[in-house]
């Protein structure tokens, strides 16, 4: 795949868009039909045990889709045993040493706030400030009904198309950073007219792997998708500099030279300097269709920033996932991955084709990971994978053989992907694995019942999030139920010390007898069935070809 990213052409990349929509399809742009393999399932395991069920929501007004509608949780910068946790109804939650409180409501907080007709409606993502602990800041994104009285919109759409409804980016101030119910004051730094309640605001959030004197400390990206612009034959509205839908803002929360005064302009913004004055300087990256949720990769040992990821859910066809970089455009509606897409065509539209022979003229950046979704006849059945979630670069203790890989989810199904991180490629896209989930259960701990969260919901949607902790563990939050569950490492393969020959049948004392490959696979006899083991990622005495099983002598405390 050829790589696209020159800074130059995303200048032009507007310009080439209109080009698209104006110009007909070639008589033989024949659509692919899955050019894509179907994402293999990887004898990798991990465990799951319920952390927390938060309370039902559906008293909230007219309330459907779910007993809640849990959607982002982050833990609160500075502190290693808080996390936050919000329900797109409007609850905020903090949970402080596995207790939890109720901070504050949207639906309580703002007269206009709705959280109707579902989806991505409501109470969508919160941010806190890397500083947080001294001034008591945090940020929302929340919709609003079209009322009279109402604030001018900030980002109006530009032909005076009646809105939606209204997106609005606040900012809170709390008076103690350390009370449990918020008391303070807000003030808001954006309102946008949203087109449909689809591919709204998605994720806010900082950069926390950035320290002060960095140049992206304390700045606030903002997700944004096409409104549901594409599926309301708007294509118009994308692919422009002058306009925000589809796009990836980055801002100063606490800058005032913002076109509204209520924000700020990072000095390193891409367009800051554009000669054009309609340019919003606002606009990080552009191309998006859905960039749901972002991670931030650590500081490499070098010092260098890490790479920001950022998930972005397709249309029909494939779900990405992109390194953000600044002044890139990363295709949508003209692409979808690594194929093109004829978006001024109804007929055609919901269809991949190859993209063209000058595909390098349009300057369109590709991702470094992509996956078709799966076939109607697949096992997961409606729940298959087919709009990807959130993500992370993983970096706890639990489950060492993740590390250095990127870690995402499925939403629908409730699916666990993987890619290691060298894989992640723009001129190559990895394609990912999924991996399999246990629930952890009382009783015989080297045999629970393997399952899916598919099977966990009685096939109904999951409709899975996923956050962390600040150690880097991973929870998984469904909006089916307003359960909270913690990973864990499968306790049917515990880490254990073990020096045995790279092959053939060996007797150990926990797993009884295993058969171990050459390839990083044991075949655990007892189990009757293969378990991945990352045998040539652990320490080999060459003069015996021996190898060491090292790894975790106490269960749920990491790698020793």
């Amino acid at each position: 795949m050829r790589r696209c990213t020159r800074r130059a052409a995303t200048y032009f990349a507007p310009l080439m868009a209109l080009l698209l929509l104006a110009a007909p399809a070639p008589a033989n742009d024949e659509p692919l039909d899955r050019p894509l393999p179907t994402m293999p399932t990887a004898n990798r395991h991990v465990a799951v045990e319920e952390w927390q069920q938060f309370p039902s929501t559906r008293d909230l007004g007219n309330s459907c889709c779910g007993a809640a509608r849990l959607s982002m949780l982050k833990a609160r910068p500075g502190a290693a045993d808080e996390l936050w946790v919000n329900d797109l109804r409007g609850p905020l939650y903090r949970v402080v040493d596995g207790v939890r409180h109720d901070y504050f409501s949207l639906f309580d907080e703002r007269e206009d706030f709705i959280h109707q007709p579902g989806l991505g409606t409501g109470f969508q993502a919160f941010a806190i400030h890397p500083e947080f602990n001294e001034n008591g800041k945090f940020y929302t994104t929340h919709n609003e009904a079209l009322v009279a009285g109402q604030p001018a919109p900030d980002f109006p759409i530009p032909d005076g198309t009646e809105p939606m409804m209204i997106g609005v980016v606040t900012e809170w101030t709390a008076d103690d950073p350390d009370a449990m119910s918020f008391s303070g004051a807000s003030r808001e730094l954006m309102r946008i007219e949203m087109l449909a309640q689809m591919h709204g605001l998605q994720e806010i959030a900082f950069n926390l792997h950035a320290v002060p004197g960095d140049a992206d400390y304390g700045n606030l990206y903002i997700c944004l998708g096409d409104t549901s612009a594409f599926h309301r034959e708007r294509p118009d509205l994308l692919q422009r500099l002058d306009f925000i839908y589809g796009t990836i803002m980055r801002i100063d929360p606490m800058g005032t030279d913002g076109e509204n005064g209520q924000y700020g302009i990072p000095a390193d913004n891409p367009w800051v300097d554009d000669a054009d004055s309609d340019t919003r300087p606002e606009i990080f990256a552009l191309g998006f269709r859905n960039p749901h949720r972002l991670a931030f990769e650590p500081t490499r040992p070098d010092g260098s920033p890490g790479r920001i990821f950022v998930t972005n859910i397709g249309e029909e066809n494939i779900e990405d996932v992109s390194s953000l970089r600044p002044g890139e455009n990363y295709g949508w509606p003209h692409r979808e991955g690594t194929f093109k897409v004829i978006a001024d065509d109804i007929s055609r539209r919901d269809y991949i084709y190859p993209l063209p022979e000058n595909d390098e003229e349009y300057g369109f950046t590709y991702p470094v990971i992509q996956y078709i979704r799966d076939p109607d006849d697949d096992p997961f059945g409606g729940n298959r994978a087919r709009a990807v979630g959130s993500g992370i670069f993983y970096d706890g203790r639990e489950l060492p053989y993740f590390r250095d890989h990127f870690i995402m989810n499925d939403i629908p199904g409730g699916q666990l992907l993987f890619v290691p991180l060298d894989a992640a490629d723009e001129d190559d896209p990895a394609i990912p694995s999924r991996f399999i989930v246990r629930t952890a259960v009382s009783g015989d701990a080297r045999n629970p019942g393997v399952t899916t969260f598919h099977e966990m919901y009685n096939g109904s949607r999951v409709d899975m999030r996923m956050g962390t902790d600040a150690d880097g563990e991973i929870y998984l939050l469904a909006k089916n139920d307003g359960r909270a569950f913690r990973v864990r490492a499968d306790p049917v393969h515990p880490w254990r010390n073990y020096t045995v020959t790279r092959t053939g049948w060996v007797e150990t004392e926990h797993l009884g007898r295993v058969f171990i490959e050459s390839s990083p696979w044991v075949y655990v006899e007892k189990l009757g069935n293969w378990a991945f083991w990352p045998i040539d990622e652990l320490p080999v005495d060459e003069a015996s070809g021996a190898w060491t099983w090292v790894s975790n002598p106490n269960p749920g405390s990491g790698a020793e």
